[in-house]
């Protein structure tokens, strides 16, 4: 639990084979279902005023080879739906919501989103950088999906290749703390959420901390009440910038260190997300992929250092390093980063954990830019502009999103960086 809120571990009965599926007849109990490998674990049963945390008590995980295992819990739940449709529900536990309490959903948490069941989707931020590639793949896998976007960074363009699409649900141009427009979105997809809208930029959280705090924190705050009063999935998008340097590769089990309110914003968003699932027995997860490039990412002072690179190269500008440009960053090409993230929101594995995704490999920044100058390229050092916060060697280890979700990064750096220079002359003027 060392620096990660404690909340990156298995607790309470579910384990990291784990995830809900549904289907109980009104007033039975579900049976414990099983298929070999596919981590299949939970029933569920239904009731108006029905706590879910107890139905989370009910049943134990089969483990990954799939062996069913009926527990005492399962039986004792069993009993009590038997003993509740006798005495007309006087035995059931009270939905403690109607008391002002922590827990309590109102009704059962019905989720089984399996890779090839079609899902009514909303991806918060789906106009940006790496949600417009979520919304793409999520539509090529036959879902329907929904965007919401306050348009502040993201971009109506960014989505022209799914408006064509019969899957698209359309776009709800507001913001992520607009509580109609959030409530309005969850009804309009209820089955998954991808939370991805956020402020991103770490200068402009040190410079106007409270808009960051607005829209990471508070605005996460509404999409999970949203998604509780519907009992909707939430997968929540954090960051490699909430962990502290390592010069060990970074698993999810590495201290954190906010060093700006942007990072501790996103652990505090982090924290709220998975308070829902201890909670409320809510499924969400966290994932925190590394620094993300790709086409379609900003090359201007907001977008990351790949694209910038490449865009002053091909200007015959020079690169500029901040500092010695010794720092090191993971780079995760954006059609990997969006692989990773719908494989985290659709499998189930990823319920109740935090996610890491990298490549593994790190590249100082000074490198970098001569990589992407070439010979004959200029390379400049200048004053960092907030060396304070500076993280000075982030790599990853994915191995646990590997083991859980089979996923694995596809595209190398070289790659991802021919492809972005490709991009972005392509759309040079436009």
């Amino acid at each position: 639990m060392n620096g990660n809120l404690g909340v990156n571990e298995p607790q309470g009965p579910y384990g990291p084979t784990e995830h809900i599926v549904g289907g109980a007849p009104e007033g039975a109990g579900a049976a414990l279902r099983g298929d070999v490998g596919e981590r299949v674990v939970l029933g569920e049963v239904r009731g108006r005023n029905y706590n879910p945390v107890n139905v989370r008590n009910r049943f134990e995980a089969i483990d990954h080879v799939g062996q069913r295992r009926a527990t005492r819990n399962v039986r004792e739940a069993l009993s009590w739906q038997a003993t509740r449709s006798h005495a007309g529900g006087h035995n059931r536990p009270r939905s403690l919501s109607t008391h002002g309490s922590a827990i309590g959903l109102g009704r059962a948490v019905l989720s089984r989103v399996a890779p090839g069941v079609p899902r009514s989707i909303l991806v918060t931020g789906g106009a940006g950088f790496i949600g417009r590639w979520v919304v793409l793949r999520l539509l090529a896998d036959g879902h329907r999906v929904l965007v919401l976007d306050s348009l502040v960074a993201g971009s109506r363009a960014n989505l022209s290749e799914a408006e064509g699409h019969a899957g698209y649900l359309g776009l709800i141009e507001a913001d992520v703390c607009d509580t109609s427009a959030v409530a309005e979105a969850f009804s309009r997809a209820p089955d998954l959420c991808l939370h991805l809208a956020a402020s991103i930029n770490v200068q402009d959280s040190i410079n106007h901390p409270s808009e960051t705090f607005r829209s990471d924190v508070q605005g996460t705050f509404v999409v999970l009440e949203a998604a509780r009063a519907r009992s909707t999935p939430v997968l929540f998008m954090s960051t490699c910038m909430v962990y502290a340097a390592g010069d060990d590769p970074i698993s999810e089990r590495h201290p954190t260190r906010p060093a700006s309110p942007y990072a501790a914003c996103k652990l505090a968003g982090e924290a709220l997300t998975l308070s829902y699932w201890h909670a409320y027995g809510l499924p969400t997860c966290v994932v925190r992929p590394f620094n993300t490039f790709g086409p379609y990412q900003r090359t201007n002072g907001e977008g990351g250092v790949v694209a910038i690179f490449v865009r002053r190269a091909l200007e015959g500008g020079s690169l500029d390093v901040f500092g010695s440009g010794v720092q090191t960053r993971d780079l995760l090409y954006v059609e990997d980063c969006a692989a990773f993230v719908t494989a985290a929101a659709l499998s189930g594995a990823g319920w109740g954990r935090i996610l890491n995704a990298g490549t593994g490999r790190d590249s100082p920044i000074a490198e970098l830019a001569r990589l992407i100058a070439g010979p004959d390229g200029i390379v400049r050092h200048v004053p960092h502009i907030h060396p304070q916060s500076e993280i000075y060697k982030l790599r990853c280890d994915s191995r646990q999103a590997e083991a859980l979700l089979g996923w694995r990064p596809e595209v190398s750096l070289e790659e991802g960086i021919a492809r972005t220079r490709a991009w972005i002359v392509s759309h040079a003027g436009s």
